[in-house]
């Protein structure tokens, strides 16, 4: 039969230890079992999702957009002649939107924004559900700071404020400082004055002033602020950020667009305002030339009493008329063309005008790419250093653009000079055919000749200050504000579904986790699954969970569930018994505590329903003689008297009361040498004697952490271990299988304490549930108790 039994759970071990699918039922009747918790835990999850969205405040997100336009001749002419050169691999074709993109957050504009708005000052006031921050601008009173001292000044400095309108008052650490409304007040920082705005909207109240280092706020809003590129063919650049107050992330965004437009119309209008600066300077150089012509003319006219032109040199003057004004456009563009070349030597890296140079096309375009040039050059160079790589190109392409431009300047030159050369060659030669005009009719012509230029030379370049100063004042722009700032209707955070969700799930997920992570951890025996799995020894009864039983529940409480187990086991135990002789059954433990003792006192108790048998309880626990406790048999003498002689075997045989064929033999004094005392000869006749005069003997044992229970083994016929639910560890359940597979005790079987049925084995808690059900009290238990288990 043990054999059988043995085969029976080996095969049950080794289908587990091979089995590799999931136990759905096991899941689903565990959660079953967590369900309350799993319930209770939901709505705690939930409860704590309500109430962080009740308490937190949204955040909203502020979107614009911006077209990037491309650059025409309405901006300045910047990017004339770049597509050319571009063509030709001298300049990068890098794209202006992704230029603009980067500009656009870059730290000088944001600082602007920061500065303009104040951003770096707020106040808070505490209230009962937390504290309220609010900008300058939310404030009935302008907080305006006349110095700052950057060297002193923190990462962040708070003082108390007292707005009180007749008293107002500054807390500066420990000390009260009174003030003024519209005076400066003295800070650790700097300098600072309070002007109402709203005098009626001024009440007497406790703020806390926050000021933060300008450039740690600009740092922050660089960061909250996205600029991206909805698309890569496209020139739309798409602003926004997140902020809990949607009204400033609105005044935010739209002042870093006007900033940004304005610091753009700033650079667009660079090429202008020099040109502008070359022309007045021309225009001063060529007036006193202008004046000093025309104050010879008059000198020569009084001198030599000039008042006409000779009639004799009428036809000669009607010849050379055409010649004089090539000559005279000759020499204009030969001095503007000389003045570009002394203004690209002697300045480095600055615009030059390209308008002057009407007739010369391809030098007016070359032009133009160097103003461009510089102008790329200085708007990135506000944000990069020398050593950037794009500046380092772009200085590359301003060297080769101004070393082309003064060759085309230098050649053009020399055009022109030898122009007016050949045109003066003509006219000496007409000169010569008019030797009989007066002397002085020549030199008057010379001077005559002089001031047209001058006079030339000066409305060109009046003509040129006003196209200027028309095109300065039409210039635009490249950028169009598609959408001004605005506010997404709907908060991006907290989303309300997805923390509602996540609180549920939590309240899902925690009780399971819990639970596993204790099973996980949990060194001790809790199912039937952790015996299974860990021993081959038989189980032969379970002992159920009950509240508060008593030592002898067979006999104080003969009908309820426990008693019942008790009389199954005693059932099992007959399979194992012999006819005509005495059945001697050991039980032990592998610790104290697991409930041996009172597993031996049910046992006989349960066994003595049988009237005609003799049973008999041996207390063998000679270290903690627990059963002579139990029964009250403290001072009675017994197995340690019995075996030095002291009392004769049927002296230390003590009857039970309320049982007619129950009797004890208690472990009597502790002796000093236990196991020596039942290593001796006497014990074995003991036994021998014993077994004469009773049916079945139960011996309580001392557990297996000493060696007396290995030396009673050899006496019985039949070993039991008591092992205890949530108690006994499982590794204990391996070294007493390490003993099974021995055979270190005769016909060793284990006795299941203490479980309760919906934990130990989910699969059968019906079937223990129905222990005793003749019997069975319905217990009134509160639902607390009912659901939990408390």
């Amino acid at each position: 039969m043990s054999r059988s039994k043995n085969s029976t759970y080996k095969e049950e071990l080794e289908w587990l230890e091979d089995s590799d699918s999931i136990d759905f039922v096991k899941i689903l009747l565990t959660i079953k079992r967590l369900l309350p918790w799993i319930i209770l835990c939901s709505l705690i999850g939930l409860a704590g999702s309500y109430f962080y969205l009740k308490f937190t405040k949204p955040v909203y997100q502020v979107k614009a957009k911006l077209l990037i336009k491309e650059n025409d001749s309405k901006m300045g002419g910047i990017g004339q002649g770049t597509d050319m050169l571009q063509s030709l691999g001298l300049m990068s074709g890098s794209n202006s939107v992704d230029n603009e993109l980067e500009i656009i957050t870059t730290y000088s504009i944001v600082d602007k924004v920061v500065n303009d708005l104040k951003l770096n000052i707020s106040y808070t006031k505490d209230d009962v559900i937390g504290s309220e921050t609010k900008s300058v601008m939310e404030m009935p009173w302008d907080t305006e700071i006349i110095t700052l001292n950057n060297d002193s000044f923190k990462t962040k400095h708070e003082y108390k404020f007292n707005s009180s309108l007749t008293h107002p008052s500054l807390q500066v650490d420990e000390s009260v400082i009174p003030f003024q409304w519209n005076h400066v007040v003295k800070v650790p920082f700097g300098e600072v004055v309070f002007r109402p705005r709203v005098v009626s909207k001024i009440k007497n109240e406790e703020w806390v002033l926050n000021v933060v280092k300008p450039s740690v706020t600009t740092e922050s809003y660089i960061k909250a602020i996205s600029a991206e590129l909805p698309k890569k063919q496209t020139s739309i650049i798409n602003l926004s950020m997140d902020t809990k107050n949607p009204e400033l992330g609105k005044q935010v965004i739209d002042k870093l667009i006007n900033t940004y437009i304005s610091e753009n119309l700033k650079d667009n209008n660079s090429i202008n305002d020099s040109t502008m600066m070359f022309i007045k300077d021309r225009l001063a150089e060529v007036t006193t030339e202008l004046n000093d012509v025309e104050r010879a003319v008059q000198n020569f006219k009084q001198k030599n009493n000039v008042t006409d032109i000779s009639e004799q040199a009428k036809v000669l003057l009607e010849s050379t008329k055409e010649n004089n004004q090539n000559l005279i456009q000759s020499e204009i563009q030969l001095s503007v063309v000389t003045s570009l070349e002394n203004y690209l030597k002697n300045n480095k890296a600055h615009i030059i005008p390209s308008s002057l140079l009407t007739q010369d096309i391809s030098l007016s375009n070359l032009i133009n790419t160097y103003n461009g040039l510089i102008v790329q050059k200085d708007k990135l160079s506000q944000n990069a250093t020398s050593e950037n790589p794009i500046i380092i190109n772009l200085n590359n392409q301003i060297s080769s653009v101004k070393n082309e431009l003064l060759n085309s300047i230098r050649n053009t030159k020399n055009s022109y000079a030898i122009v007016a050369s050949n045109l003066r060659n003509e006219a000496n030669q007409n000169m010569g055919l008019i030797k009989k005009i007066p002397e002085q009719e020549r030199q008057f012509l010379d001077i005559s000749r002089q001031q047209a230029i001058k006079q030339e030379l000066y409305l060109f370049l009046l003509k040129k200050r006003e196209e200027t100063a028309i095109g300065r004042s039409s210039t635009l722009s490249n950028i169009r504000v598609v959408d001004y700032a605005r506010v997404l209707d709907e908060p991006i955070a907290p989303k309300k579904k997805l923390i509602l969700l996540v609180g549920l799930l939590l309240g899902i997920v925690v009780p399971l986790m819990v639970y596993y992570i204790k099973q996980i951890f949990n060194i001790k025996i809790e199912t039937k699954n952790d015996i299974l799995e860990r021993t081959q020894m038989p189980i032969i009864g379970e002992i159920i969970h009950q509240e508060s039983p008593s030592n002898f529940e067979v006999k104080d409480n003969p009908r309820s569930p426990l008693a019942e187990q008790f009389r199954i086991l005693r059932t099992n135990l007959h399979f194992y018994q012999h006819k005509n002789e005495a059945f001697t059954v050991m039980v032990t433990s592998s610790i104290p505590g697991e409930g041996k003792t009172f597993t031996s006192m049910n046992l006989a108790a349960s066994m003595a329903a049988n009237i005609g048998s003799k049973i008999l309880i041996i207390g063998l626990d000679l270290r903690k003689p627990q059963l002579s406790k139990e029964l009250g048999m403290q001072r009675k003498k017994g197995f340690s008297e019995c075996i030095i002689g002291d009392i004769s075997v049927d002296e230390a045989i003590h009857s039970v009361e309320g049982f007619s064929n129950l009797w004890v033999l208690p472990g009597g004094s502790i002796p000093p040498n236990p196991s020596e005392l039942l290593m001796t000869k006497e014990t074995e006749q003991l036994f021998d004697e014993v077994k004469k005069k009773f049916d079945i003997i139960i011996v309580d044992c001392p557990p297996v952490i000493v060696t007396d229970a290995n030396i009673i083994g050899k006496y019985v016929d039949m070993t039991l271990f008591v092992t205890r639910i949530s108690y006994t560890e499982k590794r204990q359940i391996e070294l007493l299988n390490e003993m099974y597979q021995q055979e270190k005790m005769p016909k060793m079987n284990l006795i299941v304490n203490d479980f309760k049925p919906e934990k130990y084995d989910h699969y059968n808690s019906n079937y223990y549930s129905q222990y005793g059900y003749y019997d069975k009290v319905d217990e009134k238990k509160s639902i607390w108790k009912k659901w939990f288990g408390v």
